[in-house]
């Protein structure tokens, strides 16, 4: 081979590589333009792979991933059917590679809330590992149970919870009562339940699920705190035991707080929790000091992603409300402005997010009389409501954390 191509295509790889890093980089601290501009440096580098190169299609994916987390969806779409194309004419139909990618495909629709056009794409994958591996190998079990959290999202919850039952019997007879995956579908398990309304059988899965992890890993190890978080979830959103969901989240934010540190982003959502539960029975000075430290965390880690930037604005707004609730006025009054200020940085001014934050500033106007700011905020919030419905998944609930 000549050298001097040997060498043109190992700088073409240094340079692959290097956008890519970058890109990832920017992505990850929020920098989605920085990031797009990498990542297409990273395509323009893969392009001199030849049309099949496996360095073309992970490109496509990043770049469409970080328009995803713009809600560029219609910019996103393209790239991935681009990869899929790509993938499927360098290793064939039936492969596994394919598969991985028709899950991701899949997945990618469901988060722009059309889980109905994924599901046939994780089919396919299902079907792909099934005629690869056979009917008994682990990945069809994995793929099983993406398909089932596919179908949930896609309003098919009967057909969900039929599939994960299957997983669940199958995994248990291979891999025993501790199984990692066991877990995991169980917990998934139990929210098809839950949302079916089957509540005694949405608890008593979590249930199992806590006693496996407790067992298999000690009471005081951090994966223990999902089944507690959820149990808690279903205590006090399903079946009003309000009184058990206090000690549970005590016990998750010990866990936390042992196991990730007391600054860490999750002890922050946790006490934002706790303080939310607290300040809804009227517990106002034990609720204060946990929100105040709530957003203080917030304030520290909000700067390393836009993520955190939207937790920070979740914060702010359970800060405020809370202080609301008390006639608080003058305190609640900057902590909505700084919300919406965070929120706007985050995901720009015409984000539905926003609603939620400018719904309670507007209440807040009302009862201090300043009608014409109000009828002002208020004629923003339909704007936006205009411009994107009004879902409710999109509206984050007003807790602390």
């Amino acid at each position: 081979m000549d050298p001097r191509r040997v060498e043109n295509e190992a700088s073409g790889s240094e340079a692959f590589e290097a956008a890519m890093a970058a890109g990832r980089e920017a992505g990850r601290k929020g920098r989605f333009a920085v990031a797009e501009e990498q990542y297409r440096a990273a395509l323009q580098a893969a392009e001199a792979f030849g049309p099949e190169d496996p360095r073309r299609v992970a490109s496509l994916l990043e770049l469409g991933r970080n328009f995803g987390c713009e809600r560029r969806f219609a910019e996103a779409e393209p790239l991935f059917q681009q990869a899929l194309r790509i993938q499927e004419s360098a290793v064939g139909p039936d492969h596994p590679d394919l598969a991985r990618l028709l899950e991701q495909a899949g997945w990618f629709y469901s988060n722009q809330g059309k889980a109905a056009e994924g599901v046939p794409l994780v089919r396919r994958a299902l079907a792909i590992y099934e005629k690869a591996f056979g009917m008994d190998h682990p990945e069809r079990f994995r793929c099983l149970s993406s398909l089932a959290g596919l179908l949930s999202n896609a309003g098919q919850p009967a057909e969900a919870e039929a599939i994960l039952d299957q997983v669940l019997l199958v995994q248990q007879q291979a891999v025993g009562q501790d199984g990692y995956r066991v877990v995991d579908n169980l917990q998934l398990l139990a929210r098809f339940c839950a949302k079916q309304q089957k509540l005694p059988e949405a608890e008593a899965l979590l249930r199992r699920a806590l006693v496996m992890q407790e067992q298999s890993l000690g009471p005081d190890n951090g994966a223990v705190a999902r089944p507690l978080e959820q149990l808690a979830e279903l205590y006090s959103q399903f079946q009003g035991k309000h009184a058990e969901v206090e000690p549970l989240y005590w016990r998750i934010l010990a866990i936390r707080e042992k196991e990730q540190g007391p600054e860490h982003r999750n002890v922050a959502g946790t006490l934002g929790t706790l303080g939310g539960i607290l300040s809804s029975q009227g517990r106002y000075a034990e609720a204060e000091p946990l929100l105040l430290r709530s957003v203080a965390i917030r304030e520290r880690v909000a700067p390393s992603h836009l993520y955190e930037m939207s937790n920070l604005a979740n914060s702010l707004n359970g800060l405020a409300d809370f202080y609301a609730r008390q006639r608080r006025y003058a305190e609640a009054e900057p902590l909505y402005q700084r919300a919406i200020a965070v929120r706007e940085q985050a995901q720009g001014p015409d984000h539905p997010w926003l609603v939620g934050i400018l719904d309670g500033y507007i209440d807040l106007l009302e009862v201090t009389q300043r009608p014409d700011e109000a009828a002002r905020l208020r004629a923003r919030s339909r704007e936006i409501l205009a411009k994107h419905g009004s879902p409710d998944w999109w509206r984050p609930g007003k807790t602390g954390g």
